[in-house]
C-alpha cells in the first residue's frame, strides 16, 4: 500500500471508516448562522440597554422620592461672595495676611539682614543668601564637606553589626 492520502471514494464505507467526511458543510446553513448570531447579540444588546435604561429611572424616582429638593435650594448663590479669600475657621488670619507674615520670617533668615549666629557654640554663622552666592561664586565650594573627611580613630562596629539579624547572637 502506499503512503500518504489514498484516492478514495468518499461515499463508500471504507472512507467511513476512515473518518473522512461523508458530506460537504452547507454554506446556506453557515451563513444562517452568521446571520441569526448577529441579529441575537443586537437583540441581547438592546435588552441589556433597555434593562439598564430603566433601572437609572426608577432610581432616580426612588431618590428624588426620598430626598426632595429644598425649595430654597434654587435662591442659594453657587459662589460665596467676595472676598473670596476667608480665615479658616481655626485660624482668625486672613491668608494674604499669614503669607506676609511667613515671608516676613524668612526675610530674617536668609534676607539682607540674615547676619547672625546659627548655633549657641559660635561654630556656624547665618548669612544673607545674596552674600553666600557671592562668596561661593568668588572662593568656590569646598572639595569634600566635613563629614567625609577621613579620620584617624579606627573604625569600630555597632554593636549590633556584631550579632546576627535584629542583633541577635
Amino acid at each position: 500500500m502506499a503512503h500518504g492520502n489514498p484516492q478514495v471514494n468518499r461515499g463508500s464505507p471504507e472512507s467511513e471508516a476512515r473518518g473522512f467526511e461523508v458530506h460537504d458543510a452547507s454554506v446556506r446553513g453557515i451563513l444562517v448562522f452568521g446571520v441569526c448570531l448577529v441579529v441575537a447579540a443586537g437583540v441581547i444588546h438592546l435588552a441589556a440597554w433597555w434593562a439598564m435604561d430603566s433601572s437609572e429611572r426608577h432610581e432616580d424616582r426612588v431618590n428624588a422620592a426620598a430626598y426632595p429638593v429644598s425649595p430654597l435650594a434654587a435662591s442659594i448663590p453657587t459662589a460665596p461672595p467676595e472676598p473670596m479669600l476667608e480665615p479658616e475657621p481655626r485660624h482668625d488670619v486672613l491668608p494674604r495676611a499669614d503669607l506676609e507674615e511667613v515671608r516676613a520670617r524668612q526675610q530674617t533668615i536668609i534676607g539682607p539682614g540674615a547676619w547672625g549666629w546659627a548655633d549657641s557654640g559660635h561654630k556656624f554663622a547665618r548669612i544673607p543668601v545674596d552674600q553666600a552666592i557671592e562668596m561661593a561664586v568668588s572662593n568656590g565650594l569646598p572639595v569634600s564637606l566635613p563629614a567625609t573627611q577621613p579620620t584617624t580613630q579606627p573604625f569600630i562596629a555597632p554593636s549590633s553589626a556584631m550579632h546576627g539579624p535584629g542583633g541577635v547572637p
